[in-house]
C-alpha cells in the first residue's frame, strides 16, 4: 500500500471532497513482541470493512498486515485516513480509542484532540555559535530545517576577522560593526541574538502562528528576551544547555513546562466563553451552535469528546436535522466545517468544558 507520513495536523488529504473516506484508529505496540496484537487490529478493522463492500480500500490494507517496514514505525496509536486515491498514516505517540468510520467525510476528532493548538509549540534552541528550530508537543519533538539560505552560525552572521566584522539587524543584509576580541563579546552575543530574534520571527513565527519557547542556558534567556521582539515568544521558557540533551530529554523538558501552561490556557478560555456568554456572543446550545458553524460566525468550537450528536447538515440551504437513529458523526462534521471557516477548534474532556454540554461557541460577531 502506498501512502504518506503525517507528522503533523494538516493534510492535504483534508481538501479532497471526492469519497468514501475511511479513516481507521486504533491502540497500538512499539514492541515487536507484540506485533501480532498490532496485527490482529488492523485484521478486525478490515473485517469490519467487509460490510461496506469497498474492495479498493480493503485491497491496500490487507497490504499492510505483514508489512515489516509499517509495523517497525508504530509507536502508541494509529490513525489512517484513506480516500479513493490518497492514503495518509499517523504514528500517535498516544493510544487511540479503536473506531471505524465510513463516509462522506474523514474522521478527524482524534487528530484534533492530539495536535491542536493548545499544545503544538515551536522551539527555538539557542547559545552563542547557533541556533535551531524545532517542533512539536510534549509527547515528541522534531528538528525543522532552516527556511532558506541566510546565515546560522554565529561567525558567518558577525564573521570571525574582528577587524572586518560585518553584522546587520536583520537577515538579508549587512553593515560594517565594531572591532572586537577573537572571541564573541557579550556585544557580539547581543548582536547575533538580535539577529536570530528577527530571523526566527520572520521566516518562521510569523508562518506558524505557535507559540515559540527558548531552549538555552539561564543566562541566555533574560538577554534574549531584553531584545526580543516576537510576540509568540512565551514567558515561561526551558533552561539548560541544548547540545547536551536528547531529543527525548527535550519532550520531556517541554512536558514539564507546557502541563502547567495548558492548564492555564483551558482557564483563559472557560472565562473568556463566559464573558462572551454574558454579552450575548457565546452559547452552548445545539441549535445556536449548529446554526453559527454553517453561517460561519463561529470563533471558537468547543467539542465535548465524551458526548455524540447525530443528524444532517444542508449547507446549500443552511438547515440542519437533528436525528440521533443516523449513524454519522455530526460533532466531527461540524469541527471539519469550523476549520475551513479559520475557526479555531478544541477537543477537549468533559471536565475541560467551558460547560457540560456536548459543543459550545463563541462568536466572531
Amino acid at each position: 500500500m502506498d501512502y504518506h507520513v503525517a507528522t503533523s495536523f494538516y493534510h492535504p488529504i483534508f481538501e479532497i471532497t471526492q469519497g468514501p473516506f475511511v479513516s481507521i484508529y486504533f491502540e497500538t505496540s512499539p514492541y515487536g513482541l507484540e506485533r501480532q496484537k498490532n496485527q490482529i487490529n488492523l485484521k478486525n478493522a478490515i473485517n469490519k470493512l467487509d460490510k461496506h463492500e469497498l474492495s479498493h480500500f480493503i485491497d491496500q490494507l490487507n497490504e499492510l498486515v505483514d508489512d515489516v517496514n509499517f509495523w517497525n514505525q508504530v509507536k502508541s496509536g494509529l490513525a489512517i485516513l484513506m480516500t479513493p486515491d490518497q492514503n495518509v498514516i499517523y504514528f500517535l505517540p498516544d493510544p487511540v480509542k479503536s473506531s471505524l468510520h465510513v463516509g462522506e467525510m474523514l474522521h478527524i476528532l482524534p487528530l484534533l484532540r492530539h495536535f491542536q493548538q493548545l499544545t503544538e509549540v515551536q522551539l527555538l534552541l539557542l547559545n552563542r555559535e547557533e541556533f535551531k528550530i524545532y517542533q512539536g508537543t510534549y509527547h515528541e519533538v522534531r528538528p525543522l530545517a532552516y527556511p532558506n539560505d541566510e546565515p546560522i552560525l554565529s561567525k558567518d552572521v558577525l564573521g570571525t576577522d574582528t577587524s572586518q566584522r560585518y553584522f546587520s539587524n536583520a537577515p538579508g543584509g549587512r553593515v560594517q560593526g565594531d572591532d572586537g576580541k577573537s572571541t564573541l563579546s557579550d556585544v557580539d552575543m547581543m548582536r547575533y541574538f538580535q539577529y536570530v530574534d528577527k530571523y526566527v520571527h520572520d521566516f518562521v513565527s510569523k508562518e506558524s502562528q505557535l507559540p515559540l519557547v527558548l531552549v538555552a542556558l539561564p543566562e541566555y534567556h533574560s538577554h534574549f528576551r531584553e531584545i526580543s521582539e516576537n510576540e509568540f515568544l512565551m514567558k515561561e521558557g526551558i533552561k539548560m544547555d541544548f547540545s547536551r540533551f536528547s531529543n527525548e530529554t527535550l519532550a520531556l523538558q517541554l512536558e514539564n513546562l507546557m502541563t502547567p501552561h495548558i492548564r492555564n490556557l483551558l482557564q483563559s478560555w472557560r472565562d473568556r466563553f463566559r464573558t462572551a456568554q454574558a454579552n450575548g456572543q457565546a452559547s452552548d446550545f445545539v441549535e445556536d451552535v449548529l446554526s453559527a458553524v454553517i453561517e460561519k460566525r463561529v470563533d471558537t468550537l468547543f467539542i465535548n469528546r465524551q458526548k455524540s450528536l447525530h443528524g444532517l447538515l444542508n449547507l446549500e440551504d443552511q438547515t440542519y436535522l437533528i436525528d440521533e437513529k443516523r449513524e454519522n458523526d455530526l460533532l466531527n462534521e461540524i469541527a471539519i466545517l469550523a476549520l475551513k471557516a479559520k475557526s479555531k477548534v478544541l477537543v477537549l474532556d468533559e471536565d475541560e468544558m467551558p460547560t457540560p454540554a456536548t459543543c459550545a461557541i463563541i462568536t466572531r460577531y
